[in-house]
């Protein structure tokens, strides 16, 4: 019986407080490529992957895409109504609008193709956690929660309908001309409200793509702030290389954002310092939005006949050009109204309005002092504890996802399924505490599997249910994959053992364990088996033979170290422990080699001989063995309770198997400060 340093994953099964895995290598300095956990992927025949198959950015293929997409189910339980973005039509983005449970969702992600380029995918991650944190409000689109698709992060939020012309944001009005002077303060306070909202709900925020395609309008007149996918984002590439001057250069069009906002409201320190910018540059984006609600034209149009670069040609003018006075475009603009954008407009930041709080206090005084009108109020429904619970579970989700992204072994190989990666958020919310969103992700991942791959999570899950008494599912995930692999029985043995001692197949478990070859694998789960069926004493003689194999091994061990041999150990203070537990059980045992040796605690075990799996598997032998207080006399019986106590029964197995997940996932290669 090989007694090697090994890992395991695997979580608790049904009966006794078991932990059982097929073993893989500690801790491989680089992980096979073939079943390395992946990036964000989509495979072929799921709704989300078909934009990426579009090679061409055509309007008639994208729509192609939306007409297939519509009708079809994302996660095989959100119907979808229509599809925004994609392809030919937008960034990186792609949204879809679809039927949940209890209301319509726009279902954000981005495209395939991006999945590759990590930094895009921060942004992602950034601005979905940013979004929640900004909580409710009502003139902020809601965040409700995040979910992992395929592998893919979609980020649910509130859907906003067009009006009956088809108007969904104040870029459509716009395209009417300018809006009236009340609606258009109105429109401004709110908007105002939203982001003093945003910036004292996460200090430091900077929405950076302020812009009227930025702000929907709902039917009842309510401004939605949306879209914070730029929100703090590092410098990546070269500002050029991130603008669509195809865009840019269209006048009659609104420029799409890149990584560092959209030319047409950006404030002049944002074209040279993107990630440095503060709230001031949101206020002079605000001034521009402002400036062309009311006056129906942009603070600065690009000449399409000049010799200068599109782009080049905004950023000269935000820095240097002053903009007409709006009252000179809007003879009727109060002076005050034109005070109040044109200092938003002003080229230094310190010289404009310093926060949105100052200015919704501007805006109000001339709302109500000067156009003698009064703020719309509007009844908001509170979010329910449900809505806030989801949320706060989804910043957990959010977390575990950029731990797995950043890691370049789930980075590198894109041509696998998304099972792997499903499977590597099921072990940190394992971790994590988080019990109900690992069962989530292995659902997700036994969703995800091939023919290949699967066996893992379909072993972790069947035993969860059957941990939650729920033996019908158990036994369906079991038999979603004997039918399809009947073989693959051995690699499931634990589920399917314990699936036969529910139902009391007991002829047909010992079968199973017949078919194995000898292991403490298949010992624990035969004295298990004896067990059930009343036979405690034939139990107890199973773990005594456990017990004293494992032993003969420690002993054989000893006698390997030399002086100033490494010898590893799982806990500091291990090598006392068996000491101890060695003169109660086998005091024939010569433990002086341990006097000379050097010892090493995990994680740093890259020593032999490593005691971590005998103390494991003998804390587990001896905790079952004392139990059986029928069989074994009353001394005997505190005497082998004692060592099980001093060897850490029961935690010390489930610990020992899933202890290099745990370092995996709460170390520092995993940390997400920088998100």
């Amino acid at each position: 019986m090989p007694f090697t340093r090994r890992a395991t994953k695997c979580t608790s099964c049904f009966f006794r407080r078991f932990k059982f895995s097929k073993t893989v290598e500690l801790r491989s300095a680089k992980p096979d490529p073939a079943i390395a956990p992946t990036t964000p992927y989509t495979p072929t025949g799921d709704i989300s992957d078909k934009p990426t198959f579009i090679d061409s950015t055509a309007d008639s293929a994208a729509d192609s895409f939306r007409l297939a997409a519509i009708g079809s189910l994302l996660d095989g339980r959100y119907s979808v109504r229509d599809v925004r973005g994609g392809p030919g039509k937008s960034g990186m983005g792609i949204v879809y609008i679809v039927d949940g449970e209890d209301c319509v969702y726009a279902a954000k992600t981005f495209q395939h193709h991006f999945a590759r380029n990590l930094p895009l995918v921060q942004r992602f991650l950034r601005e979905a956690r940013t979004w929640m944190l900004t909580g409710f409000h009502p003139n902020i689109v809601h965040a409700y929660f995040i979910d992992i698709i395929n592998a893919v992060p979609y980020l649910f939020m509130q859907y906003v309908e067009g009006d009956e012309k088809g108007r969904l944001s104040l870029a459509d009005y716009l395209r009417d001309g300018p809006v009236p002077m009340e609606q258009a303060l109105d429109w401004a306070i709110q908007c105002c409200e939203g982001m003093a909202h945003a910036t004292l709900s996460v200090p430091g925020l900077v929405h950076r793509d302020l812009k009227p395609e930025n702000l929907l309008i709902m039917r009842d007149g309510t401004i939605k702030i949306t879209d914070f996918g730029l929100v703090r984002c590092r410098s990546i590439e070269g500002l050029e290389s991130l603008i669509d001057i195809a865009a840019v250069s269209r006048p009659n069009l609104t420029q799409v954002g890149s990584a560092f906002g959209t030319p047409a409201y950006m404030a002049p320190e944002q074209f040279i310092a993107a990630d440095d910018v503060n709230e001031t540059a949101d206020i002079y984006a605000f001034g521009c939005v402002m400036y062309e609600t009311i006056s129906g034209r942009r603070v600065f149009v690009v000449r399409p006949d000049s010799a200068m670069h599109p782009m080049m040609q905004l950023r000269h003018m935000h820095e240097s050009q002053e903009p007409i006075p709006l009252r000179e475009l809007v003879r009727d603009c109060p002076q005050d109204i034109d005070r109040i954008v044109m200092r938003c407009l002003e080229k230094h930041p310190n010289d404009r309005w310093q926060s949105f709080e100052e200015l919704h206090t501007q805006l109000s005084f001339v709302q109500q002092k000067v156009l003698k009108s009064s703020h719309l109020t509007f009844d908001y429904a509170e979010p329910t504890a449900d809505q806030v619970g989801r949320q706060l579970r989804s910043l957990t989700l959010l977390d575990g996802y950029h731990r797995a992204v950043r890691l370049q072994n789930l980075r590198d190989n894109h041509d696998t399924s998304p099972y792997a990666f499903h499977l590597a958020l099921a072990s940190y919310f394992r971790s994590a505490g988080e019990l109900d969103e690992e069962r989530r992700q292995l659902e997700k991942a036994v969703a995800a599997r091939n023919l290949r791959e699967g066996h893992e999570a379909g072993r972790r899950l069947a035993e969860l249910y059957l941990q939650d008494g729920e033996f019908r599912k158990a036994e369906a995930v079991l038999d979603s994959f004997l039918i399809d692999d009947p073989g693959s029985i051995e690699r499931l043995l634990e589920p399917a053992v314990g699936v036969r001692i529910v139902r009391q197949d007991f002829a047909e478990a010992q079968q199973l364990l017949d078919a194995q070859p000898s292991s403490l694998r298949v010992g624990l789960l035969r004295a298990a088996l004896v067990r059930a069926q009343g036979h405690c004493a034939e139990a107890a003689q199973i773990w005594r033979t456990q017990v004293g194999k494992i032993l003969e091994h420690i002993a054989y061990k000893l006698t390997e170290i030399s002086p100033d041999d490494r010898v590893g150990w799982e806990f500091e203070n291990d090598q006392d422990t068996l000491r101890k537990v060695l003169t109660q059980l086998a005091p024939q045992c010569d433990t002086r080699p341990l006097d000379s040796a050097v010892h090493a605690v995990w994680p740093e075990l890259d020593a032999y001989p490593d005691f971590s799996a005998d103390m494991a598997w003998l804390s587990n032998a001896l905790g079952e063995l004392s139990t059986n207080e029928d069989v074994i006399n009353s001394g005997e019986a505190e005497r082998i309770a004692h060592c099980a106590k001093l060897l850490g029964y029961p935690d010390r197995l489930p610990r020992h198997l899933t202890r290099d997940e745990q370092w995996f996932w709460t170390s520092e290669a995993s940390d997400t400060r920088d998100i």
